[in-house]
């Protein structure tokens, strides 16, 4: 079933009747924050208990406090686990709390990332021709960052490894693979 979350609990209650004849095992969520997380507090209030699941734009911590209990097991998806034992995660964690005392988010690594293979292309390139710039990001290849394997096609899309799981355990980000 597909619905747009902004509705009534009303609403919510209908659908829930309709989703238990379904047979519905677990409800996604393509929205943003702060609307996925009142979806997952209206939800409870009227009584679903489903585990939620949702893409990176609910990896907030704003997820627990609008989701309240509620919100207790959502899993998002994510593109970095700053726990990951990689070398370059660890020395691109240390570097960063030293310098901001605090843990890197996930744009954080991606934007270190970018400036990293930005940088690459560029010294690839040829500098009177900007244009060249973008064929050298493509001709990068596999490239290993802090939030994962980049890899562009041809259409300049990051296809990738960067998904990373977390489950909201106790108000907190837990990440389920390492």
């Amino acid at each position: 079933d597909r619905f747009n979350y902004d509705t009534s609990q009303e609403d919510l209650k209908r659908l829930y009747k309709r989703w238990q004849a379904f047979g519905v095992d677990g409800i996604f969520i393509a929205g943003i924050m702060p609307g996925g997380g009142q979806f997952i507090y209206d939800a409870g209030q009227v009584g679903i208990k489903l585990p939620f699941i949702a893409g990176n734009a609910l990896d907030s911590s704003l997820l627990s406090k609008i989701g309240g209990n509620v919100a207790e097991g959502t899993i998002v998806g994510s593109v970095f686990n700053p726990y990951s034992e990689r070398p370059e995660v660890k020395e691109f964690v240390k570097n960063f709390m030293d310098e901001y005392n605090e843990m890197p988010s996930s744009y954080a690594a991606l934007g270190y990332d970018a400036v990293k293979m930005l940088a690459a292309a560029i010294e690839n390139s040829d500098l009177k021709n900007p244009s060249t710039v973008a064929k050298e990001l493509m001709n990068l290849g596999k490239w290993s960052g802090v939030a994962g394997t980049h890899e562009f096609d041809e259409k300049g899309d990051d296809i990738g490894e960067l998904v990373v799981l977390k489950k909201l355990q106790v108000g907190k980000f837990e990440y389920i693979q390492k």
